[in-house]
């Protein structure tokens, strides 16, 4: 720990226990009982009713799209069906579990000398500055290309985050869009062309 910390502790909550079960959601795994949400509500291996991916914004550049860091798929290969603990394999718990400040120096204190960011900055280039910036519509542009399917991720967009936050993957380029997503329009009956009076 570095010197300038006061201290660091570990906080370990219950939840689900017998008897105190309030409001909170829970749901059996085997002989465990956890506490669920809208991915376990909508995507365990005994709903299946929604798929769920994770498109993030970047580190390297986070002026600029994102990334997605899994493939739109079932939820059901990051739970163990059998004790409803997370598996830790590659996908929207782990990611989100490793995002964080990075680079942030306890010792200047700031993101001067670590990450080129000194305070009073009103402008950044991509790779400076990274916890800073939120490309919201150019994320969206992303995720709508994916559902077209057949597009290769826009380099533009691009990064390998592992030098700011270790194991922090994105969905590999081999799996990305391989099932362009169908959406279904209703059958309309067209409407009628008024004829000119």
């Amino acid at each position: 720990m570095p010197a300038n910390k006061l201290d660091e502790f570990t906080v370990r909550v219950q939840a689900c226990v017998s008897g105190l079960i309030g409001t909170e959601k829970c749901k059996s795994y085997g002989t465990s009982s956890k506490p669920v949400g809208l991915l376990q509500d909508f995507a365990d291996a005994d709903q299946l009713k929604i798929r769920f991916g994770l498109m993030t914004g970047t580190y390297g550049k986070r002026k600029s799209g994102g990334e997605l860091r899994k493939n739109v798929a079932r939820f059901t290969d990051e739970v163990n069906a059998a004790d409803g603990t997370f598996t830790g394999s590659a996908g929207i718990v782990k990611s989100i579990n490793l995002m964080r400040i990075s680079r942030y120096s306890y010792s200047d204190p700031g993101y001067g000398g670590t990450d080129g960011c000194p305070s009073g900055q009103n402008t950044w280039v991509n790779g400076k500055c990274s916890d800073w910036g939120n490309p919201m519509g150019e994320m969206f542009l992303e995720s709508l290309r994916y559902f077209v399917g057949g597009q290769s991720p826009n380099s533009n967009f691009t990064s390998d985050d592992t030098s700011w936050i270790a194991n922090l993957t994105v969905a590999g380029p081999g799996s990305i869009r391989t099932v362009p997503l169908r959406l279904h329009r209703p059958a309309v009956a067209p409407l009628p062309v008024p004829s000119p009076t």
